[in-house]
């Protein structure tokens, strides 16, 4: 309201017009997916840059995903599963589940080791845990942790098998 200055309530319709087809946010649970014997961990480095960071000169908690998906793409390399190669074919692998716990911001220069754990897969499901922890402090302070479950779809962005030679 701009005369008080107070905001207004939003109206039930627009919340239904703009709501994402699938399940409520913070209402759905992950898909059971059972563990590898022994987890696969890889690590990707990086540093936290200036132009993610926001007016209070923390890294902007939404640049964390984008960190770990890229360090999840880079663990796909590392385990011999070539993303680029994958696309090409109308392949890829879209986060279709997140739960991402913040602990403690970033700082711009900060260096950061990125732990990506392949905890299982099914089907046309992997199941994977993050943890981001500060590399610059004495303790490796834990900033970040997540599990994603990752769903193999097609060029449509539809749920799709996985490619023949993804490992079973």
């Amino acid at each position: 309201d701009r005369k008080s200055g107070m905001p207004r309530p939003i109206p039930p319709q627009v919340g239904i017009d703009f709501d994402v087809p699938g399940a409520p946010l913070g209402l759905y649970e992950a898909p059971s997916i059972a563990h590898l014997s022994t987890p696969k961990e890889y690590r990707a480095n990086r540093k936290a840059e200036w132009y993610e960071a926001d007016s209070m000169g923390h890294e902007l908690r939404a640049v964390y995903a984008d960190w770990l998906d890229a360090a999840f793409r880079d663990a796909m390399e590392q385990m011999g599963w070539p993303v680029a190669a994958y696309k090409e074919r109308g392949y890829q692998l879209r986060a279709e589940y997140i739960a991402l716990e913040y602990k403690r911001p970033a700082l711009p220069g900060d260096h950061l080791a990125i732990t990506t754990s392949l905890l299982g897969r099914e089907g046309r499901l992997c199941s994977v845990r993050h943890v981001i922890r500060l590399l610059s402090s004495s303790d490796n302070a834990e900033l970040a942790s997540a599990e994603y479950v990752y769903g193999w779809v097609d060029a449509r962005g539809m749920q799709s098998d996985p490619p023949e030679d993804w490992p079973r």
